[in-house]
């Protein structure tokens, strides 16, 4: 039996239903990217409107969906999770705003430390942040510190970068070792893996007892244990994932699968890069920015 929450990473009504008909997921995420995806098959509805149906599903009723802003500035950022909040906070699931721990475009220090900036303020205002594109656990202690109420480490993408870095050739479902590879050692910030990434910063969490771990870009159900297994509060997944743990979930662990876990290496407790910058985080930040640009309707969700 999995501990903790499962949330479904989508922003399709369709999918959205079917993964809250298993009973077993709690929240929804949501980013630039998913929401292109459903403003495909929106067949020229209006984007407001369709979010404003999602949030207020009977099946929803207060249950938590992270909504991301576009902007990529202190100012903008905060000026559009306000404009978000008052506008969807009593739709009937509970709002949280996602920011991102770092909205650089570049690497070159300029707007590095505004994802922060922007969730202290945001925290000030008691409004509930979930900040993205995490890839350390330097990363997500900034951003507990600054009140953030879930920090999301993107297990997948680290587990990308580390085959990427080696000239790896794989597929977005294939599994990667929760212990690493020895032959691909870290990821140059301390992590062997995404599941190692997460535990990382559950271990530099243990004092923020308000700030929930939320481990993110889940590329399969094996993952979804693994999380467990290091004391993850949350995870997140696509539908195909939660498909995957559904049939799997009430049969006893394969023993194949804790292999996976078996001679994981602990964290060690190391000097981490302590600023904000990771290759997987601008990268992620210029995809978001470049689906933000093809979504009709999105920037308006928030101004």
């Amino acid at each position: 039996m999995i501990l903790m929450d499962i949330y479904i990473d989508d922003g399709r009504l369709g999918n959205i239903r079917t993964a809250f008909g298993f009973g077993i997921v709690s929240g929804i995420t949501t980013n630039p990217s998913l929401l292109a995806e459903a403003a495909k098959q929106l067949e020229g509805r209006d984007l407001d409107q369709y979010l404003r149906e999602i949030l207020s599903s009977d099946f929803l009723a207060d249950r938590p969906v992270s909504l991301q802003v576009p902007g990529g500035d202190t100012e903008t950022m905060y000026s559009q999770a306000m404009k978000a909040w008052e506008r969807y906070r009593y739709c009937g699931s509970r709002l949280v705003i996602k920011i991102p721990i770092n909205p650089s475009l570049r690497g070159d220090g300029e707007l590095d430390r505004d994802g922060l900036k922007t969730v202290d303020r945001l925290s000030d205002e008691a409004i509930p942040v979930n900040v993205t594109l995490i890839m350390t656990p330097s990363q997500a202690l900034a951003a507990a510190d600054a009140g953030a109420r879930y920090v999301s480490p993107f297990a997948g993408r680290i587990d990308d970068y580390l085959r990427e870095r080696a000239g790896r050739a794989f597929g977005k479902g294939d599994y990667f070792p929760a212990g690493g590879d020895p032959q691909l050692g870290d990821d140059g910030y301390g992590s062997v893996s995404g599941v190692h990434l997460v535990k990382g910063c559950v271990q530099r969490l243990m004092g923020y007892p308000d700030t929930k771990v939320l481990a993110a870009s889940t590329r399969n159900a094996r993952q979804l244990w693994e999380f467990e297994q290091v004391r993850a509060r949350i995870t997140t997944a696509p539908l195909p994932v939660i498909e995957e743990w559904n049939k799997v979930r009430v049969q006893p662990i394969d023993p194949e699968w804790r292999r996976g876990i078996r001679g994981f290496v602990e964290f060690e407790e190391r000097e981490l890069f302590h600023d904000l910058v990771h290759p997987k985080t601008i990268e992620g930040m210029q995809k978001f920015t470049r689906d933000v640009r093809e979504v009709r309707g999105y920037v308006e969700l928030f101004s």
